[in-house]
Parts: structure tokens; sequence; C-alpha cells
């Protein structure tokens, strides 16, 4: 009701504005009404506590508030808001009254407005602003003030108006420095700033006492000191200024009197009425009551403004020497003190700026160094000033060298400085919480604030923060709106950032203790130690060595108390759920930064699981199920494929963490070194004997969450272009790591990867060039794996290049190939020229400024001497006629002794060839010798061939030799007698050819329906007729004989028959149609078609085989058993922890009907339990039984039922057959 009252009240103000501004009556006294309804209502909104550094519209933080309903009904009434601001604050006569009180209108409702567009092309408006923040009266300087500060908040107007703010800053800072001692804030804002006043001020009272408008009672304490300026003449006259008093001199300005000014101390008065002072009852200080009225204009309002223009303007590098000059640090130091009254907006402002001057190296280890980080500590908690704390810790832990000063403040500093953000991180407001998240982020690096963060609990604080978000449950999170989940979704990120960060931080620790120890053991040199005061390095480079070190040496009875903690806590599952839920971040929202944040969260999730599976316990929790905030069960390894699959979210960063989570867990040595790491065992017994059971759990549950067809699927990604060499490297290190398992490796071996060469074909050539060193490290990886799969040594085989070859290429790949482009355009001339196109040679010599060629004659002889003594030297014997030619210059000179030796002596005729330089190449030679590499190249190169192009690629044609079968079929059967078996090479390949090119249809049958198409199609059991499912419903019957149709019975209307199967005896008659109700049904087919049963829980229905007395239905991953004769469900199979999801999943009897294959697990029909589950290497085709019911067939892959082993694969056959469908 109040929102409604003041809307209702505001839209009243604006009728009569309207009315005013017909009537050409002065506006200033409706303006002021709205300018106190909204300062009440904007005084009501902050005492319900809103978050200080929420920069949203107040309607949109909170909806129900009544300053967020004034700002939008004022920001839609387009004629005010233009008259405000072209009118009445860009009046040409410039009226103080109605300057004033506009540019407070505007000042409030700011807040709601958007800074960048309300002053974007406005610079008369801002260059008045300046002039008023300047020079004028108060209030309106204040005002000016208040409303610059929004503007500078842009960048772009920073930039612009960059002069003036190299003057107003100081100016700002001399008058803090002015009112800074003023102990009373509650006092009228002073109006006279100048020197000459205060000098006045404190020689006599007798100004301010003749002043009717001011009592005695409003003097006010002097200053105790003055504030420096960068003047010399300021710095003089304000040293004098000490002990001095200052009155409030508004009332008896001449030239600022008005009707606004009278008011003005009036209103002070009650103002500062004694019931409005809130003390504390201890600290030495009492809190003044919250007050955001700009009238009247109190001293601490004042300041207020003041600091917030130079908040945004405190980050620029070219103010800083005025800070400092101006004793900037002084200044905030003393509005942070708690002591005597304190407006707590005040020190809120005086902390934001602190932290915009933080940003700067010089000023944060000032600020450390006098003792700064102990004011910020005595900041009382709760408050609006304590969160503005939290902002300034944020700031100051982005500076390293900074924070290897905090390190080094006393135990009991420091120890509470850790308490104060722990308790920001609990119990602050959201900005609060964010910015002690981030400080934690960045000074986990410092093992002095690491440990503090230990013994504080400050791993559950973090967990906690996490866990408790509304996002992770679903019955919660339907209830926030988009802000409230945006802001949970970036208190994620920034969690997850800091939880990386503690634990990059604790295996930098234990590595280290591992490094010293197995040096110790082993003689070597231990590492250099860092000191607790400074930061390690935490770069993925040294986080990826720590964990292999712990991989390898670390044993598995280590107890590393992050990884216990994070155990108790629940973290493990809690990581796995926060995967789950933010890849549908991405799915739910198509904005850009929803998918990046999404991205981000997974990969920091995923990172934070790479850095704790270096220990058995984090790799044990990933192969339990873990309930996700969908309500579905699924084991953390699973969820790992996924993600690694791209499944879950298709990003690149995300694939590559889940990887590296994966070779932990698969990739460990199966012994663990002794001896270097004995000390680091624990007493407690371990829940596996050795790792290698550890290892056997890891292999077996990759496997079972079809982790083989995942990795071998990755094997082959060619995108994202930048990481799929990476991507790659890393897939072919899970696959070794599992090929150590024998099961593993046996049912590898039988894949067509391996037997048709096509991972050889991949270690040819990276995805990209410039990813030569992932390419020699898959390489690596993938060599082994051969080796290991196929038993052979891969040394001698010239199939896969060598690793020194590899690291060869990997050199050439990464050697930056550049040369100079003049003598490029050089060899240009010298090719033009030689081909006789002297204008076009000297055109480019003149515009590419080519240096003339040197002269082939030596400067001491004449071209017909040295044409005599070339004839008289044996290693020289022959001169080209491009050389001879006078102005032709030449590319093969003779260069001989320093010209300043004797002729004898450079021309001896024993001179050997070899002191000689090269001569330099010409274009035709360049060209020649790249398109003789290209015909190098060539499988069968040929001498003689047709010009070479160098557009095209050059090859040479294949070669027909004698002994290959010729293509005529004739032609070939008669050779089968010369050479058997198919007339020479190649002669199997093209008989295939002939036989699969030559079929043809029996009979096509048609329907008699123009709008009808065939859907499926059955044999009928005696084999004269066919069966065919049509698009609208009906099944009808064709002879095959004739080809005529026979009968017509309709099944679904206007729903297509998907399959239709006839009982051996003819009576009965299974159809299947996915949109149909019912989808499946039995029918009579006797001399009544009729239904008999309906399956409306499946979508694909077949007869069982030996005896047709049950039907099998399937829907996805489930799949029911009926009897025939009855129509009711038997037996229903599923089993959630076994699911393959195939999407074309058929169950199937086997021939003796007593096995059941569904979705690629075998069932036994009569104990109703899972026999097997095979593995997956496909998503489509879940399996078939062969007629012998001995194997099974699963896509491209065989297995036999006896052994449990992978067959020889029908792959080659099979694509054989294709290739020889498609050349026909």
């Amino acid at each position: 009701m109040a929102a409604l009252d003041s809307i209702s009240e505001l839209n009243t103000l604006l009728d009569n504005w309207r009315r005013e501004d017909q009537e050409n009556i002065s506006p200033v006294n409706t303006l002021q009404r709205i300018a106190e309804l909204v300062e009440r209502e904007n005084e009501a909104y902050h005492k319900l506590d809103p978050d200080p550094f929420d920069d949203r519209h107040p309607g949109r933080a909170d909806p129900d508030c009544a300053l967020g309903h004034l700002l939008k009904t004022l920001f839609r009434n387009d004629e005010f808001m233009d008259k405000l601001v072209n009118s009445y604050i860009m009046s040409a006569l410039e009226e103080f009254d109605l300057n004033c009180i506009a540019a407070r209108v505007l000042l409030n409702a700011m807040p709601g407005l958007e800074s960048a567009a309300v002053f974007q092309d406005m610079e008369a408006m801002l260059t008045r602003l300046c002039k008023w923040a300047r020079e004028a009266v108060e209030p309106l300087r204040s005002y000016a003030t208040g409303l610059l500060a929004f503007a500078m908040e842009s960048q772009d107007i920073a930039a612009v108006f960059r002069e003036e703010n190299s003057t107003l800053v100081p100016c700002m800072l001399r008058r803090l420095h002015i009112l800074k001692d003023l102990s009373d804030l509650t006092q009228p804002a002073v109006t006279d700033l100048s020197n000459r006043v205060i000098l006045k001020a404190k020689s006599g009272k007798n100004k301010a006492d003749s002043c009717s408008s001011v009592s005695s009672k409003t003097k006010r304490a002097g200053f105790a000191e003055a504030g420096p300026s960068s003047s010399t003449q300021h710095s003089g006259e304000l040293s004098s200024l000490c002990n001095g008093e200052v009155d409030e001199l508004s009332g008896c300005n001449g030239k600022g009197k008005s009707l606004l000014s009278t008011k003005y101390m009036s209103l002070v008065k009650r103002a500062r009425s004694p019931g409005n002072a809130m003390c504390a009852p201890k600290g030495g200080y009492h809190v003044i009551p919250m007050s955001f009225s700009l009238s009247p204009l109190t001293l601490g309002m004042q300041q207020r403004l003041i600091l917030q223009y130079l908040t945004p303007l405190g980050e620029y590098q070219e103010l800083l020497p005025t800070v400092f000059e101006t004793k900037a640090l002084d200044l905030v130091m003393h509005c942070i003190t708690f002591k005597g009254p304190v407006d707590v907006q005040l020190v809120f402002e005086s902390l934001k700026y602190l932290a915009s001057l933080l940003c700067h190296k010089k000023f944060a280890t000032e600020f450390v160094t006098h003792n700064g980080v102990q004011r910020l500590l005595e900041v009382p908690r709760p408050s609006v000033a304590a969160t503005g704390c939290s902002m300034c810790l944020y700031y100051l832990a982005y500076n390293e060298d900074a924070m290897e000063r905090v390190s080094l403040l006393p135990h009991p500093v420091l120890s509470d400085m850790v308490k104060y953000a722990l308790w920001l991180l609990e119990c602050s407001h959201d900005s609060g919480r964010c910015h002690a998240t981030l400080f934690f982020s960045l000074t986990c690096s410092f093992r002095a604030v690491l440990e503090l963060f230990d013994s504080n609990d400050g791993l559950r604080k973090l967990v906690n923060q996490l866990s408790t978000l509304s996002i992770l449950r679903p019955d919660e999170a339907e209830l926030l709106s988009d802000d409230e989940v945006f802001g949970s979704r970036q208190t994620a990120k920034h969690t997850c950032m800091a939880l990386r960060r503690y634990f990059d931080a604790h295996l930098y620790i234990r590595a280290d203790a591992l490094r010293r120890s197995i040096a110790r053991n082993q003689g070597g040199t231990p590492p250099v130690p860092v000191p607790a005061y400074k930061a390690t390095s935490l770069s993925h480079s040294n986080v990826m060595d720590n964990c292999q070190l712990m991989l390898e040496y670390a044993p598995t009875t280590l107890r590393w108390e992050p990884v216990e903690m994070m155990n108790k806590l629940q973290g493990f599952s809690l990581l796995l759920q926060l995967i789950s839920l933010s890849s549908d971040w991405g799915v739910t929202s198509n904005r850009t930064d929803a998918i990046r944040l999404a991205a981000d969260v997974t990969r920091l999730a995923l990172e934070m699981l790479f850095v704790l599976t270096v220990g058995p316990k984090a790799q044990l929790a990933l192969c339990e199920e873990v309930q996700l905030p969908t309500g579905e069960h699924q084991k953390g390894m699973r969820l790992l494929l996924r993600c690694a699959e791209g499944a879950l979210l298709s990003d690149s960063e995300v694939q590559k963490a889940a990887l590296h989570v994966i070779c932990n867990c698969v990739c460990g040595p199966r012994v663990r070194l002794s001896g270097a790491v004995a000390k680091f065992q624990a007493k407690s017994r371990p829940t596996f004997k050795s790792s290698e059971d550890i290892l056997s759990k890891m292999w077996g549950c990759v496997r079972a969450s079809n982790g083989i067809k995942v990795l071998l699927s990755l094997l082959m990604v060619k995108t994202p272009l930048v990481d799929a060499d990476c991507i790659r490297a890393l897939a072919c290190k899970a696959l070794c790591g599992l090929s150590r398992s024998d099961k593993i490796r046996q049912v590898i071996g039988k894949l067509q990867l391996f037997n048709s060469g096509q991972l050889q074909i991949l270690m040819r050539e990276p995805v990209i060039e410039d990813n030569a060193s992932d390419h020699a490290l898959f390489c690596k990886y993938a060599a082994e794996l051969l080796e290991r799969v196929t038993g052979k040594s891969l040394a001698t085989s010239t199939a896969v290049p060598s690793l020194s070859r590899i690291t060869k290429a990997d050199v050439v790949a990464q050697t930056h190939i550049s040369y100079p482009a003049k003598e490029l355009l050089q060899l240009v001339h010298s090719h033009l020229t030689a081909q006789g196109l002297h204008e076009t040679a000297a055109v480019l010599r003149r515009e590419a400024s080519l240096p003339n060629a040197r002269p082939e004659t030596n400067p001491l002889s004449t071209p017909t001497n040295r044409k005599a003594r070339f004839n008289h030297t044996s290693g020289l014997s022959t001169v080209s006629a491009a050389a001879s030619t006078p102005g032709t210059p030449s590319l093969t000179r003779y260069r001989f002794s320093d010209p300043g030796t004797p002729v004898e002596k450079r021309l001896l005729p024993d001179l050997p060839r070899t002191t000689r330089p090269p001569s330099p190449p010409t274009l035709d030679l360049i060209v020649t010798r790249y398109l003789r590499e290209q015909h190098a190249q060539c499988n069968n190169p040929v001498s003689a061939g047709p010009p070479f192009s160098l557009l095209r690629p050059h090859k040479c044609p294949e070669p027909k030799y004698r002994y290959y079968a010729p293509s005529n079929m004739t032609t070939r059967l008669k050779r089968r007698e010369v050479i058997p078996r198919h007339g020479g090479f190649y002669g199997a390949r093209l008989n295939r050819r002939f036989v699969y090119g030559r079929f043809k249809p029996l009979r096509a049958i048609r329907d008699t329906e123009e709008n009808s198409l065939f859907t499926c199609a059955s044999f009928a059991p005696d084999g004269k007729s066919v069966l065919l499912g049509t698009q609208i419903g009906e099944l009808k019957e064709y002879n095959l004989i004739t080809g005529q149709e026979e009968a017509t019975y309709l099944c679904s209307a206007d729903r297509a028959i998907s399959m239709c199967q006839c009982s051996k005896d003819r009576e009965l008659l299974l159809t299947s149609s996915s949109s149909a109700l019912p989808p499946c049904a039995l029918w009579t087919f006797g001399d009544v078609f009729e239904m008999k049963h309906s399956f409306s829980e499946d979508t694909w229905v077949k007869f069982s085989n030996l005896s047709e007395d049950r039907i099998i239905g399937t829907h996805d991953a489930t799949a029911h058993i009926y009897d025939t004769a009855t129509g009711h469900n038997i037996l229903t199979l599923h089993d959630s922890n076994n699911t393959n999801n195939y999407s074309k999943n058929l169950a199937s009897f086997n021939p003796t009907d007593d096995l059941v294959l569904n979705d690629g697990v075998l069932w036994d029909v009569k104990g109703k339990r899972v026999i097997h589950k095979f593995d997956k290497f496909n998503n489509f085709v879940s399996g078939v039984f062969h007629p012998s019911g001995l194997e099974i067939i699963i896509n491209s892959e065989i297995v036999s039922l006896i052994t449990d082993e992978f067959l020889n694969s029908p792959y080659i056959y099979i694509n054989t057959f294709k290739q020889v469908s498609y050349e026909s």
C-alpha cells in the first residue's frame, strides 16, 4: 500500500507540474516535493539493508519497493525528463533555485537510469556540471559533484573530460582535507571553502555572530591539522588554520541568498535534533542515523558526494601522483576510523574510494606499511562498511607484493584478517561473500594464509557456501528470479575457483615434501624452499607436474587432509552434482554468457577432481552412484565420460579437463615405488590391498560406463581445430592405461581401428601444424598402445613414424619461418630480367627501392681481361651468357679475395673451388625444387609427363601392370585359365563389383493410391505373398507372382505402420506404429481381421523364435515379455545400472528363447537376471543374435557367447560390399 500511495502522490505532483508548465509558473516548489518524496522512499529502501554493491535498478533488486516504482514512473515520463535536463539544468540564465532543485531531482533519479545513456552526447551539460562543481554555491556545487560521479563511471566520458578531472580531483581532495576534522557530520554543509573565509573565521567570529540565520550554537570544532595541497601556497595557508573554528555562512552570503538557502538552514536544525543520534554501547563511537536527504545538505552528505566522484577516477594511473601529493591515504585512513560520531554511509564511500586506489601497486604497498590492514579490521561487523571492507581485501589480494607485506604482519593481525574474511564468507551481503571468496582464491597460494585458513575450518565454510545454493535443489530453484539464478551461478563459479586454488596449494605443499623425501633418500638436491610469506607458483604446468609426481610416488595409504575433509563433507558428490547441473545452464538459455558460465563452472569442478584424484579415495568415490539434481542416479565415472565426449557441454576445455581426471584414474602405476615415501604411510589400513586392486576397479568402472567407446571416438575428433590434437593425445593416454587390463586389451585388439590401419593414419600428421607438440605426445601413446595391443614392436615399422622423426618434425613445425621481403622482390626482378621484361623489372626496382645489381666486372680489370683470366683459371672454365651480357645483373657471381690484394694472388689457377660462396638461388631454381619435391612424393614417378602446374598439386598416374586383372569380365574369366584364381591382381574386387552391380528387382509393387507410401514389409509364411504397411495406417497383402493386391486391412488410421510380422501359422499378426494409440497390437489374421491385444507401453514388438507363445516388446531401454494367448505382461527387463541407451534399441530372443538381448545387455529369461553387459561402440544398434545362437553381432563387432571374447570384426567385408555397391 505504501508503494501505491507514493506512486499516487508522484502522479499528482506530475499533473501539477504539467499545469504549472502550461501556465508558466515556477516549478521549484513542485520539483522540491518530488525530490523529497524520492529521498524519503530511498531512505526507506536502504533501511531494508540491500546489498550496497548491487547496482541494479531498485525495482529489479526488490520488485516490491516503492523507490523502484517511483523511478520507473519518472523515467517513463519523457516530457518531464527532457524538461528537467534540457530546460532547467541547461537554462541559459542559470537561475540558481531552478538549477539547484533540478540537479537535486536528477541526482535522486540517477539510480534508476543508465549513466552512459543519460550523459551521452551531453558535453555541454557535463561542462556546466564541472563548472558548478568547481565554483558554484552550495548545495548546487555538491549536487553537480554527485552527478559527475555517475557520469565518470563511463570510461569514454572520463577520457573526454581528462583535463577537467585533472583539475577537479586535487580540488576535491583539498576540500575533503578541510572538511574531515569537522566532528559533527549533521551540521550544514560548508558553503565557502576558500582560504580567505577560513582565515577570517579563525581570526574572529564577528561575521558569524552577525548572521541572523545562524545561531551561536552552530559553531563547530576547528581543524586539528591542515589538509595537504599540491600547491605550496595552499599548504602554507592551510598550515596556519590549526585550532581555528569554522561557522556555516551560507545564510550570510549575499550572492547565495535565496528561498532555498533560507529553508535549507531551518531544515538542518530539525535534522540535528538529539533524538536522531544512535549511540553504540561500546567502542567509543556512536553511529549517526542513516539519511539520504539532499536538503538540507549536511556535512556528511557533502563528503559522500565528493567521495562518489573520486571513486571511479581512483583507478586511473595519470591521477596517482595527485593522490600522493594531496595525501589521500591519510584522508581515507581518517574517514574509516570509527571514533566519535560515525556516518556508516560515509565510511562505506571512503572504503569504495580506498578499493579503487588499491589497484595501484605503490599505493597498496603504502597502505599496508601505514597499518592500513589493522585499520580495516577495526571496521565493525555486521555493517554496510564491513561489506565495503570485503572489496578492499579483494583488491589488496590482487597485488602480490602487497600481500607479501601483509603475510609478514604479526600473527594476530594476519589471523584477524583471515577470521574477518571468513566471517564475510558466511554473514555478509552477497557481494561481500563474493569478494571474500575471491580474496581466498588469490591468497591460498601464501602458506601463511593457507595455514590460518585451515585452522579456522575454512574448507568447510567454502563447501557450505557451495552446498547451500538454492540452485542445487530443483524445488527451490523454480522459485528464484532470473537475477537470483544468475547470482547463484556466479557464486558457484567463484567458490569453485577458490576451492581449486586451495587444493592446488595443498598439492604443491605435499609434492614439495615428497620431492624432498626423494632427494634425501636418493642423494639428490632438494628443491629450494618457498617462504611462508611468498606465493607459491600454481601455474597449470606446475600443477600437472605435481599431480604426476603424486600419482607415481605417493603410496595408496597416504592420508591427505584435504581429501579426507572433502570425503567427510561429501564434497565429491557435491562436485559431481554441480557438473551435472551446470551442463543444463547453457541448454536452458542460449545466451553466450550463460553458456560460458556453465563451461567455466564445469571446468573448475573437473580441475578440482583432477587434483583430488591423485589419491585412491577420490578415485573410488567416482565409482559410486550419485543422485543428480534431476533425481537420476549415475556413477561419477559415467558423468566424467559424458563430459569427455561433449554430451553435457560442447566445450573443448571441459573435454580436456574430464580426460585429465580419467587419465588419473586409469593410468596410475600398478606398483608404487617404496622407500622414498615410506614415511608418508599412515597407520590406518587401506581399503584395498594394493594399487593393482584400485586400478582393476577403475578399469572395470570405465568399461561398464562405455568408456572404451567414448575414448575411441575421441581419437577421431577433428573439431575444434585448436584442441583436437590435445584431446586425441589424452584419449590415447587413457586407452594406454586401460589396455593394461587383459580383458580390455582383447576387446580393443579386435576393433577395426587397430586392424585397418586407421590409428597409423592418424599418426602421420596433426590436425593443425601448430599443435605438433600435442601430436608428438599422441604418437608416443599411440605407439605404446599399438605395441601393447598387437604385441609387436613398432621400431622397424614404416607405417608408423619413429619418435625421433616426430620430435624432429615438432621442432621444424614450431620454427617460425621468416625472410626479408626485399630479397624475394630481388629474385622476381632477376627472373623478369632473365625473361626479357626489362621495363617491368625497372618499374619493380624503382617502386620497391631495390638496390642496383652488383657489377660483374672486377674494379681492377676490364671485361676482356676478365674473360682471359677466366680462361686461364682451371676451376672456372665457363661463364654463362647471362653473366657476360653488359647491363644484365647475374645471380652467379664469382668473388675472390679483398680488392686490395695483388691481381696475381687473387687469380691463382689452383684456387680451391670450395672456398667460393654458393651461388644465390633464382626464382626458377626455387620453383623447380618445389615441383621436384612434389614429384618425389609420387608412389610411381615417371620421367616423361605433362608440364607441372603451380596451381594444382602434382600426381603421377598409377601404372597398370601386366599381372592386374582386366576390367572386361569375359577377358578376366578367360585369364583364369592362366592366372588363377581371379584372373589377376584385384580380380576378386572386380568380380564383386560385377555381381553386385547387376542386381535387378524381380517385381515392382506400387500402391494404387498416390498419396500413400510403403513404410514396412514382411513375407507371409507360405512365401507366396508379401505384407506391406503404408503411411496412412493400412496393411496391404500382395501376390508375389502376379503383383496384384489381394487384401487391405486398416490397423491405425492416418498413422504410419513401422513394423509388421505374421505368425508361422498365419493366424496372428503383430503391428507397430510409434505415433498411433495403441502403438503396438496383436491381430487375428484368419477369416476375421480384428485386434486381439494391445501393447500401450511399447513401441516395437516381435514374436519369440521357437514356439511364438510369447511376444517381446521394447520401449526405450526397457523390454516387456507378454503371453501371446492372454496378452498379460510376464516379465519386465530393465536395469538402470546397466543401460547403454541405444537410440534404436530393439529387444530380441535368442533362437531357443531362453536369452534376451536388450539394450546391449544379455538377460536370462528364466532366472530374471542380467548375465552380461556388452561394450558399447555405437549409439544406435543394440545388437542381434546370430542364427546359430552362439554369437551376437553388435554393429560391426562379433562377440562369442561361449568365451565372452570379441571375434574378428566383419567391418572389412561390410565396407568392401559398400564400396563395390557405390562404385558400380
